[in-house]
């Protein structure tokens, strides 16, 4: 299994960037109230079925959407990445492609989110910034298709190569179906 080391911190940073996501972003998203929409996390270390949909097909949350006439709510799955302010100018999307550490297929070869949903989130200032949400089949049909531009990259501390993509590019493969900016929403910060 390839993974970015835990770490406590980033933990608790993605917890309280979920925890406005799911006031914020998901109704809008599913353009319900958030009563209709219940939400399960998915995490390596509380293992069992968790473990295998975090560790091994990159879901992060799975989603419940109850829908008026309908007798069960909808399910989604869900991969949240949420960025740091200083990274805001950058607007792109970034994906693990290679563990080099261990020489094994990272995030992009596993992933079966029916979402991603990657944003930026100020602790400080407990506020979202931009968010997107991405399809993620969509995207990785764009890929396989030369769709999309998308540029290799490499993280040498965590010794990962990975690809980004410009939102703007995304939202030219036609991969995006939400994006705060487009919905009027205003970052309430910027970098």
């Amino acid at each position: 299994m390839s993974f970015t080391p835990y770490s406590v911190s980033n933990q608790h940073f993605s917890d309280a960037a979920h925890q406005l996501a799911a006031k914020e972003i998901y109704p809008q998203v599913f353009r319900c109230d958030a009563s209709a929409i219940t939400i399960q996390s998915m995490n390596v270390q509380d293992g069992g079925i968790s473990a295998v949909y975090d560790g091994k097909l990159g879901i992060d949350k799975i989603i419940a959407v109850s829908v008026n006439g309908l007798r069960a709510p909808l399910l989604f799955s869900v991969q949240e990445r949420f960025r740091r302010p200083k990274n805001i100018s950058f607007q792109t999307l970034t994906i693990t492609e290679w563990n080099h550490e261990t020489d094994v297929p990272s995030e992009l070869y596993k992933i079966k989110a029916d979402l991603f949903v990657y944003g930026y989130y100020d602790e400080s200032l407990r506020k979202l910034g931009r968010c997107i949400v991405a399809d993620t089949s969509k995207l990785l049909w764009s890929i396989a298709n030369k769709k999309i531009k998308f540029m290799p990259c490499r993280n040498e501390r965590a010794n990962q190569t990975y690809i980004e993509f410009k939102f703007t590019d995304l939202h030219a493969a036609g991969v995006l179906l939400w994006d705060s900016a487009q919905q009027g929403i205003q970052s309430h910060f910027i970098a």
